[in-house]
């Protein structure tokens, strides 16, 4: 927030607000950011979009602290439950970031795409497939683009990336990030901002997974998506979008399917302790009934 006081104001046609002001500032004078009390009746959606609103109008930015649970409270002329319920809300889809005792903060513009996909990934992770979809389309586009509209400059930056993929395939988690690296740097040739926050929101909901894969078969693993990487490249670099596009979809592809297997082995694994401690249970008991405790 800008620096100084806020004090309430009152437009010509009366309409109640709460504007940020410089210290010194003539009260007579509106000023700075707003904010305004708000319906009765669903007062923490109200405080949801009254939020949202000034960060769309940019009167709100990524990194800027919200005022303290209190000081909203008198701002709003609410109750506390009411912006605590808010917060919650905003945190929840990633609108703002919630740090214990360090204060409430609007988030960087990937978190809103994130949090609300991350949410459904713990309530199903049969998604590892549609996400692995969704990455081959938005990829798709973006390597298309990115071998129309390469430059030479940027060719050296995405066979660097590639080079150190190559030398770190024994490191699983320095090849992860030269892997992550060449992603971006295909996003960034693309030129479509909108794509690569997309991408990186994908990835990040992804990335535990694609871990599992290294863990599962570190060497193989590594070197399967150093030749796909390659492929990528290089038709990238020869400037034909269609076998980019290609060579992109097979890559995801095969990271999808990869990522399902080594999922469900890991389940399974999970799942097998639990089969057996049930079968010990109900074992020479009619019609499968458990043990009382202490018999």
């Amino acid at each position: 927030m800008t620096p100084g006081s806020i004090s309430p104001y009152t437009h010509d046609e009366g309409t109640l607000e709460l504007m940020v002001r410089p210290e010194g500032h003539d009260p007579d004078e509106p000023t700075g950011r707003g904010f305004s009390p708000v319906a009765r009746t669903t007062v923490s959606q109200e405080i949801v979009k009254q939020i949202v609103t000034m960060i769309e109008a940019g009167e709100l930015r990524p990194g800027d602290a919200l005022p303290p649970e209190r000081e909203l409270q008198q701002l709003l002329g609410v109750g506390r439950t009411s912006v605590r319920e808010a917060l919650r809300a905003l945190s929840l889809f990633g609108i703002v970031d919630a740090r214990p005792g360090g204060g409430t903060f609007i988030a960087r513009p990937t978190e809103p795409l994130i949090k609300p996909f991350a949410w459904r990934m713990l309530l199903s992770r049969d998604k590892i497939r549609d996400l692995g979809e969704a990455r081959r389309v938005i990829e798709g586009e973006m390597v298309a683009q990115a071998a129309i509209r390469r430059t030479p400059e940027q060719l050296d930056v995405l066979r660097g990336h590639l080079e150190a993929m190559a030398a770190t395939v024994d490191d699983g988690a320095r090849f992860l990030e030269a892997d992550l690296g060449f992603h971006l740097a295909v996003a960034a040739m693309g030129g479509n901002v909108v794509l690569r926050e997309m991408l990186v929101a994908l990835r990040s909901l992804l990335q535990r997974f694609i871990e599992r894969i290294l863990v599962s078969e570190p060497r193989r693993g590594a070197e399967t998506a150093l030749a796909h990487h390659g492929r990528i490249y290089a038709a990238v670099a020869a400037g034909d979008p269609i076998a980019a596009r290609q060579a992109m979809s097979d890559h995801l592809q095969e990271t999808a399917e990869r990522l399902i297997e080594v999922e469900s082995a890991r389940l399974s694994a999970v799942a097998a302790p639990l089969a057996r401690e049930r079968s010990s249970a109900s074992a020479g008991l009619p019609g499968g009934q458990r043990r009382a405790p202490g018999t």
